[in-house]
């Protein structure tokens, strides 16, 4: 688990890294946008397997139904035209589900 643990470290801060370094050259903007979809893989791949190990554990259900629910949301927003407002809200909730995940993982690591 901790090596799952430095691991997820890596995948969720290889994003804020690369954008940092996008304000020398601007290239490295477009590798940290490409690195979140390897987080959010990343991500999703974990936590299934997590909940496949301990399918009782309230947390990691609460996990994967957000990750469903997210993208029903954007499925939704493109098939009922609602660019608006709603565009906006629903991308602030991936960092959201990242964080909840590492806090996961991070609490099964010391326990």
């Amino acid at each position: 688990m901790k090596n799952l643990n430095y691991l997820n470290y890596f995948f969720v801060g290889m994003p804020l890294f690369l954008y940092l370094i996008s304000a020398i050259n601007i290239a490295f903007l477009c590798f940290a946008m490409l690195s979140t979809i390897l987080t959010g893989i990343f991500q999703v791949t974990i936590g299934i397997k997590m909940l496949m190990d301990k399918p009782q554990d309230k947390n990691l259900q609460i996990y994967i139904i957000s990750v469903v629910l997210f993208f029903f949301s954007v499925i939704m927003i493109y098939k009922f035209e609602l660019y608006d407002f709603l565009n906006f809200t629903v991308f602030g909730i991936p960092p959201i589900i990242a964080i909840y995940l590492s806090i996961i993982i991070y609490k099964k690591q010391k326990s």
